[in-house]
């Protein structure tokens, strides 16, 4: 990523405060850190930590951003799906628009080169689904690689299932969940039908995709790593973390399959040569963030006290 970054970029990294943000600010050399444009996504000013310093993301601001004329636009800002419920359809709707045309004013910008946007394994197939997620990644996904005419690299990181301890709710992640539970000593699961995943690093995803992006190339990048089943991962990550074990038998049933076929992670790391952290690797590395997080708000809530 470093490579693909050079000294004199100027960075603008919108929706800073969440997993992909975070992860992304911290492939940044130290000057380009420091020195990047950071917008929170749909809430106001927040800052966000990352090893060991406080960075400030502030409020969206097209005069700002003209002013700072990006060279790279890395946007993670988006209504997570989860916040559909809460917030209902017509106010989630309005919000993730109001995200994506920003995203698009920003990335038409004169001075960009590198533009990356995230989306999801949900927008491939959300026709039957009432949660409109899938729908708006879709058109954010087809408005940014169609709408942006001006020159540069252009990617859509379609993440389907990635791994990493950066992320805000790891009990909501089956493989940070599965992480999480092996540091406390006991894994549980509970599910008897398989659950098929395929799982790459989220710092891997980001480094190739900005990478290809660096190389002018234009389209989705479809997340991939080796297939697993949630009881096999759960056995990989024990026996890597020395945890005990308490499964559900698994039935015969099809169950809940849901990743990319895998070619275009495969194709992009072998163009770039670029060697991805294989499962044992992502365990560890999960596992080390998760620890380090949690030390961190530890140390924070006893510095405000």
């Amino acid at each position: 990523m470093a490579a693909t970054i050079g000294a004199d970029d100027r960075v603008l990294l919108t929706g800073a405060t969440g997993w992909f943000g975070k992860t992304a600010l911290r492939l940044l050399p130290n000057h380009l850190r420091a020195n990047a444009l950071l917008i929170a996504g749909a809430s106001g000013e927040a800052k966000v930590p990352v090893e060991g310093s406080q960075y400030l993301a502030a409020r969206w601001s097209e005069s700002a951003i003209q002013t700072f004329a990006p060279t790279v636009v890395l946007n993670f800002a988006f209504m997570t799906k989860g916040r559909w419920a809460s917030l209902g359809t017509r106010t989630y709707e309005t919000i993730n628009s109001r995200l994506t045309n920003r995203l698009t004013w920003a990335a038409a910008l004169d001075s960009v080169r590198i533009a990356l946007t995230v989306s999801s394994g949900a927008a491939v197939d959300q026709l039957e689904d009432p949660n409109p997620y899938g729908r708006l990644k879709a058109h954010e996904e087809r408005v940014f690689l169609e709408s942006i005419r001006n020159d540069g690299g252009r990617i859509v990181l379609r993440a389907w299932s990635v791994s990493g301890g950066l992320v805000r709710d790891p009990e909501g992640y089956l493989f940070s969940s599965l992480v999480s539970q092996a540091l406390r000593g006991v894994v549980r699961v509970k599910s008897q039908v398989p659950v098929w995943r395929r799982y790459s690093l989220a710092d891997d995803v980001l480094a190739v995709a900005i990478a290809l992006a660096g190389q002018g190339e234009r389209g989705v990048l479809d997340t991939g790593g080796p297939l697993i089943e949630s009881h096999d991962l759960a056995s990989l990550v024990c026996a890597r973390l020395g945890a005990d074990l308490v499964t559900a038998p698994r039935t015969d049933a099809v169950g809940d399959v849901y990743h990319s076929d895998g070619r275009s992670w495969d194709s992009a790391c072998a163009h770039l040569g670029y060697p991805p952290a294989d499962l044992l690797e992502q365990i560890e590395l999960t596992a080390a963030d998760l620890v380090h997080e949690s030390k961190s708000r530890l140390d924070y809530q006893r510095g405000s006290e």
